[in-house]
């Protein structure tokens, strides 16, 4: 079964790809082989290899068990982090987020 990529711009592509040579580097820090991690992970060495190399089609899942394996997890906090002023001023947070009435675009507004 081939599977189809997830479509990832190119500034995804360099995140994952930076976020997998993280894990890479923690997996050797660890004198551990890809063969171990796909082990513990309960993966494919294939699915594990995706990982490591940044392919968007590996599972968040996946990547939160090996940051847990890697003892690393507490770095997921900064994928994406909150700004702090966000978290003081509650008030002018948003309570929550309503579907906006779907308009169809004029020809102008339409980029491609």
């Amino acid at each position: 079964m081939i599977r189809k990529l997830s479509p990832v711009d190119e500034a995804g592509k360099k995140a994952l790809a930076e976020l997998g040579n993280r894990l890479r580097t923690l997996r050797i820090m660890r004198s551990d082989t890809m063969a171990q991690m796909a082990q513990r992970l309960q993966c494919s060495l294939s699915t594990y290899t995706a990982l490591e190399k940044g392919v968007a089609t590996t599972q968040l899942g996946l990547l939160v068990n090996a940051l847990s394996i890697l003892g690393a997890l507490d770095s997921l906090s900064a994928v994406a982090p909150v700004p702090v002023e966000s978290l003081v001023n509650n008030d002018a947070m948003r309570k929550r987020v309503r579907k906006m009435n779907p308009t169809i675009p004029t020809d102008k507004e339409i980029d491609f």
